[in-house]
């Protein structure tokens, strides 16, 4: 397939080597004059869209949805894992919903291979990888990749092209039809890849600080970030009046507040003073607060959402994350003054809006700064949060009408008629 980007390759290669019911089904790829037509299962929906419409006050959410839309979010990821594969850019767009409400992880056109090993404490995923064709199926949409040529005739891969970044391309995570192993290493750090990867994968909101700093030497943990950030995303979407339930009583878990008859009561907390001074020419966009959807941490450079990330998680210290200072970017920033703390806003802001505080640990679990600190998928799964009530997969709030997902009316424009 010559001249087919390697986006479209990757993608392509992921989707043919796994099969789950939380990742999207690739049903197959068709080349027509030089053109490659990826079909895949019909997505109506995506997550962002879901919740523009919920911070609109259109769709009523509440946390036992959340609940099952985290746990489908969390299988897809600890199947791709347990697999050797880690997607790098997961965010609300990229999280597509079928018709019947369930949620699966879409375009795997930045995954990558990593040296597989399961990670510490990690149980296998409840569903081992099998191979292409065992996905469910829903009515196809497409997709089109320019200039794909076939090279090979048998309807397998090819051999990866030349990548466009700095990247290496590394070897297969498992033989053809083997189910890697999920024994855990001998250490209790998970070891690392002689391969490099780039450091600017993952949309930059839900992009995680190792990356920020200039980090090329990253594994899944990456991933885990990325849904703390959607888990957040899903929560602050939440218009207050809409979490009252239909007797007017507010969810389990969370407490009534002090004037229940006064507006200002639900008033979305304060933002945070700035903890350094913004660089000449950088501006950090307002922080996420509740009832508006987009992403948790906000900024438009990597040093504003940076900045955003320390102000909510707090400043990291080598003591807690020894590799910090091997990061290329770390010593260039600038440094709170000696005796200056800086804990974080997160704990305050999640308790402010009043969601239950298995939820604000899962969270605070899946958001830290040091890699090696966060929960891995697996681990996730067997939060207490999950033993909470999950709402029926009948009862998800969907839209009434059938829209296609972001990305494509996106896409569709950029082609034109």
């Amino acid at each position: 397939m010559e001249g087919l980007p390697l986006a479209a390759f990757r993608e392509i290669r992921t989707l043919q080597r796994i099969a789950h019911e939380n990742v999207v089904h690739l049903h197959e790829a068709i080349l027509q004059n030089d053109t490659v037509y990826l079909v895949f299962e019909f997505m109506p929906y995506d997550l962002s869209g879901i919740l523009s419409k919920v911070a609109q006050g259109q769709l009523l959410l509440r946390e036992t949805h959340i609940r099952r839309w985290a746990r489908d979010l969390l299988s897809g990821v600890a199947f791709l894992h347990a697999a050797g594969m880690m997607h790098r850019d997961i965010k609300s767009a990229n999280l597509l919903i079928d018709a019947q409400g369930r949620l699966k992880l879409g375009d795997l056109g930045l995954s990558r291979s990593f040296c597989h090993a399961a990670l510490p404490g990690s149980p296998p995923p409840p569903n081992p990888p099998a191979l292409v064709g065992t996905g469910p199926s829903s009515g196809p949409t497409t997709r089109a990749r320019p200039n794909g040529k076939r090279s090979r005739g048998d309807g397998a891969p090819p051999a990866a092209p030349t990548p466009v970044d700095e990247e290496e391309e590394e070897g297969e995570a498992s033989e053809e039809g083997a189910i890697p192993d999920l024994s855990p290493p001998p250490a209790a750090k998970r070891p690392r890849c002689p391969v490099s990867f780039t450091s600017r994968v993952v949309t930059l909101g839900y992009r995680p600080p190792e990356l920020l700093l200039g980090c090329i030497d990253y594994g899944p943990e990456i991933d885990l970030w990325s849904v703390g950030c959607v888990l957040a995303e899903m929560y602050f979407a939440l218009p207050e009046p809409l979490r009252r339930s239909a007797d007017g009583s507010r969810g389990p878990g969370t407490p009534e507040p002090e004037h229940p008859d006064r507006d200002d009561a639900f008033a979305a907390p304060t933002t945070p003073r700035d903890m350094w001074s913004p660089l000449p020419g950088d501006r950090t966009l307002p922080i996420a607060q509740q009832g508006v959807a987009g992403p948790f941490f906000r900024g438009e450079t990597e040093l504003a959402v940076l900045f955003a990330i320390w102000k909510r998680c707090g400043v990291p210290t080598a003591e807690g994350w020894p590799e910090l200072r091997d990061l290329p970017y770390w010593g260039m920033m600038p440094r709170p003054r000696a005796g200056d703390t800086h804990p974080g806003t997160l704990a305050t802001e999640l308790s402010q809006i009043g969601i239950s505080s298995v939820a604000q640990e899962l969270i605070q679990a899946l958001l830290v700064p040091a890699p090696a600190r966060r929960l891995t998928a697996c681990q996730a799964l067997v939060h207490p949060f999950f033993r909470g009530p999950i709402a029926p997969q009948e009862d998800m709030p969907l839209p009434t009408e059938e829209v296609r997902y972001q990305d494509l009316k996106q896409s569709s424009r950029r082609r034109g008629p």
